[in-house]
């Protein structure tokens, strides 16, 4: 068992250090699949590790180290967990006797219990938390097993020990059978069902009603024994007012195959997590090519006033920018001393670019620096930034999450003047194209602040602009907004009103 908590997530100037040392062989697996990787990162996330090569043992003196073993792709998740700070759980797939049902929950644990062997359990149990928990919503496959590698290994207040207990309480219910043994020998798991069996409880007509962690649904306590475990309630939480024990049981009984008439197994496939640097689709930067980025021919770029130093790889700096390539690569004096200058750019601006590029996300000092400048500005402000080096596409699809929450916190009545600017409209028109999400919510900020007749005339200055795209995706949120209007024909000039249907509205 490892400390309560795995090691925090390193900042990207922490992160060059840990990247920028001396580098060790580490051959996995049958076929001795061999990697280079930085010792200093190895060792800031794995206790393991930094025993075996900074103590004593021959893999210290050596500078190699053999897991035949472990398979690779367990190592290979490992990998990019340490690199990306993110799991690739859209390339995961289930192994063995679980690949028969697609079990993905029991792939999962054993990820775990793989992690738990180099004392990586934490920041890897803390990532596939609700990948975990959606798997047990269609088919609650939770064993004894289970619950006691999780307490053992994770400390108190961790996530996934809430998930786990609630899906202890979600299959056996709340008089308790399957886990009475866990509950006897493991006092925190006794003290966290305890705790959840209090929340779940309900009192509804005169009955013991208790509505189940897992799915949300409500279920009677008084047939919660008498069917099979495991099995689930999908009907929704209202509507209880007619409803007896037995249509209780007979949806219970339904539910052990959530999808009603069909007959084949459901299992739903996680919903990938992994955030690289070009998009969220886990297969576009690996964490193997990802090391490659980083293994090459370093630079020295000096930023701001200070001329606060970087020393970069080269490869990772081209691949995301064509600025950069085009410095580093051509016959322009920066590619001949590999060295350059941005001596009018920000340091702060500067390491979000960094951040992205290394983790494929953005440093939480945005968010600080957004609760001064306002949060939308604020990203406005960055994908400017950004597109200096032909990024802006990149971080603008990237910030849209952040720009939304920002818009939102500006949130007031209606017919309040717009934070979107023509000049915001501009450039993320030019950087994005149609149908960009970024471009959706733009539009839908200037309906909700300004309402319906100055939506209307933006959209026509658009189309004075050059701007199509965006005309057409006002006309779209106004479409979808609306429900009656009225209207004046403009061949026989008479007011009409009507509904818009739905199929007309989402055109």
């Amino acid at each position: 068992m490892s400390s309560s908590e795995g090691p925090k997530k390193p900042t990207a100037v922490e992160f060059l250090r840990l990247i920028s040392g001396a580098r060790v062989d580490v051959y996995v697996g049958k076929d001795k699949k061999h990697y280079v990787i930085p010792k200093d990162l190895l060792c800031y996330y794995s206790t393991y590790f930094d025993r075996c090569f900074n103590g004593e043992f021959k893999e210290a003196k050596e500078g190699k180290l053999e897991l035949p073993e472990d398979d690779v792709q367990d190592f290979e998740i490992l990998l990019e967990y340490m690199l990306r700070g993110v799991l690739p759980l859209d390339s995961i797939e289930a192994r063995g006797e679980a690949a028969i049902s697609n079990d993905m929950y029991r792939r999962y644990m054993g990820i775990i219990e793989y992690a738990d062997k180099y004392s990586m359990q934490h920041g890897i149990g803390e990532l596939l938390c609700h990948s975990i928990k959606s798997t047990l919503l269609y088919n609650n496959r939770i064993a004894p097993g289970d619950v006691e590698l999780i307490f053992r290994i994770f400390g108190k207040g961790a996530s996934i020990r809430e998930v786990i207990t609630q899906a202890a309480l979600s299959k056996q219910g709340p008089d308790g059978v399957v886990f009475r043994k866990q509950e006897e020998d493991i006092p925190e798991f006794a003290q966290q069902m305890l705790g959840e069996v209090r929340k779940a409880s309900r009192i509804y007509s005169g009955q013991n009603m208790w509505i189940d962690p897992i799915t949300s649904a409500y279920s009677s306590s008084l047939i919660s024994s008498n069917i099979t475990p495991g099995v689930i309630i999908l009907l929704p939480l209202p509507d209880l007012s007619t409803t007896a024990v037995n249509a209780w049981t007979a949806h219970r009984l339904l539910s052990l195959n959530p999808a009603g008439l069909s007959n084949s197994p459901v299992e739903p496939r996680s919903t990938t997590i992994v955030r690289n640097g070009i998009s969220t689709n886990s297969q576009e930067t690996s964490a193997i090519e990802f090391l490659k980025l980083i293994s090459g021919t370093k630079v020295d770029i000096y930023v701001g006033k200070e001329k606060k130093h970087y020393n970069l790889p080269k490869p990772l700096l081209c691949h995301y920018s064509p600025y950069f390539a085009r410095c580093f690569n051509s016959a322009f004096k920066d590619a001949e001393e590999q060295k350059l200058e941005l001596l009018e750019d920000k340091i702060e601006d500067f390491e979000i670019l960094l951040e992205f590029m290394l983790h494929g996300s953005t440093p939480d000092a945005l968010d600080l620096r957004g609760a001064k400048e306002g949060l939308f500005t604020t990203c406005m402000a960055v994908i400017l930034y950004a597109d200096k080096f032909a990024m802006g596409e990149l971080i603008c699809e990237h910030l849209r999450d952040r720009m939304k929450a920002g818009l939102k916190r500006l949130a007031g009545g209606p017919f309040k003047p717009t934070r979107v600017t023509p000049d915001h409209i501009e450039l993320v028109c030019r950087l994005t194209r149609d149908g960009s999400p970024v471009r959706t919510l733009l539009a839908q900020e200037v309906l909700s602040y300004s309402g319906v007749s100055y939506c209307l005339d933006q959209a026509f200055h658009a189309l004075k602009k050059a701007n199509p795209g965006f005309a057409y995706e006002m006309l779209r949120q106004l479409r979808m907004s609306i429900r009656n209007i009225s209207w004046i024909d403009p061949i026989s000039g008479r007011v009409r009103k009507e509904a818009m249907i739905e199929a007309r509205r989402s055109m």
